[in-house]
């Protein structure tokens, strides 16, 4: 089943609970700071791109953080455009599973761990973080990490 999402609030619970994306926190700062900035297309392209296909897992740690950071945008009604063009073409760097999330999160859909997440906090309630932390072996931890760059 999909879930689609549609969003203030526990932010700095989320960041403190996600932990560092490994390896990838230039990078992470840099999606953060274009999409903070959200003036200059070809930024959020370049930092979308740098991020694809890095880190560990089947899911890397990049992807899982695009991820988070498109559905994010989703939920507030903000621009994914220029987030869509970055993941664009991701299945010749990335695993083709990773690929395919990225494909969901560019139309709004996702697990429901992160659907549930996302409800808490346009419903301005206590994030229910431990299921969607517990996804994966990192993957939960860099979609908290993607949904707070993606609210910046």
């Amino acid at each position: 089943m999909r879930h689609r999402v549609g969003v203030g609030g526990h932010a700095e619970d989320a960041e403190e609970r996600a932990g560092r994306v490994g390896g990838q926190a230039s990078y992470l700062a840099e999606l953060c700071e274009a999409l903070r900035r959200d003036d200059d297309t070809g930024r959020i392209v370049a930092a979308g791109r740098a991020l694809i296909g890095r880190g560990p897992g089947l899911t890397p740690s990049g992807d899982d953080v695009l991820c988070g950071a498109l559905l994010a945008r989703h939920a507030t009604g903000r621009p994914v455009g220029a987030l869509a063009a970055a993941v664009a073409g991701a299945e010749e760097r990335t695993p083709l599973v990773s690929a395919a999330l990225l494909r969901h999160a560019v139309r709004g859909e996702c697990i429901p761990q992160v659907a549930d997440a996302i409800r808490g906090l346009a419903a301005r309630e206590p994030l229910p973080l431990a299921p969607l932390l517990a996804v994966g072996h990192h993957s939960g931890a860099d979609l908290v990490r993607g949904i707070a760059a993606g609210l910046a």
